[in-house]
């Protein structure tokens, strides 16, 4: 049976080598030095440092005691790395709307075994269930055009469809949690 389950900060080492696993195999990450690399960054730059953040959420979907695909995010705001760079992108009305009060989605994968099997979906709905901000944004390679369907068929809408402040094209994403 699957379980999706809301993790606190302290639980994540419990899951962490199954969220990096299922990280690695993703995003296609190799295996060997330089894909050990990354997954090294991943775990000490994101995964570890995100969580101390304000607000941080991290769902997991677990069977048979397996980690098949988690998502991750925290309150976002002025003075944090995602904000500071795609707000210089964004006209007033644009940061008022979407980032005034927002849930900073940050990472989401499934282990590619599996997807297209509603987990990804049943993880999505978990993570932004019951949130207090009145938002979420979140950013998308530009070219990964599953990524993009699956967000425009669960009510995110495209922000900014040419974003480039993080090197290739990315597609910043929102999505009313509420209304004011």
């Amino acid at each position: 049976m699957l379980v999706v389950r809301h993790l606190a900060p302290d639980e994540l080492d419990l899951f962490q080598d199954q969220i990096l696993a299922v990280y690695r195999r993703a995003f296609n990450i190799s295996v060997g030095p330089e894909g050990d690399q990354a997954i090294a960054h991943f775990k000490a730059n994101a995964l570890e440092r995100h969580a101390a953040r304000p607000g941080f959420r991290c769902c997991v979907a677990v069977q048979a005691s397996a980690v098949l695909g988690f998502a991750y995010g925290y309150s976002g705001g002025p003075g944090m790395w995602w904000y500071d760079h795609v707000t210089p992108a964004m006209t007033p009305h644009m940061i008022q709307e979407w980032l005034s009060d927002y849930f900073e989605f940050v990472e989401f994968a499934v282990n590619p075994d599996v997807q297209r099997a509603s987990i990804g979906a049943k993880i999505h709905a978990a993570i932004l269930e019951g949130l207090a901000q009145r938002t979420a944004a979140l950013s998308v390679e530009g070219t990964n055009e599953s990524a993009i369907r699956f967000y425009r068929k669960h009510g995110w809408t495209p922000i900014l469809e040419d974003f480039r402040g993080f090197g290739p094209p990315y597609m910043i994403m929102g999505k009313t949690l509420r209304e004011s």
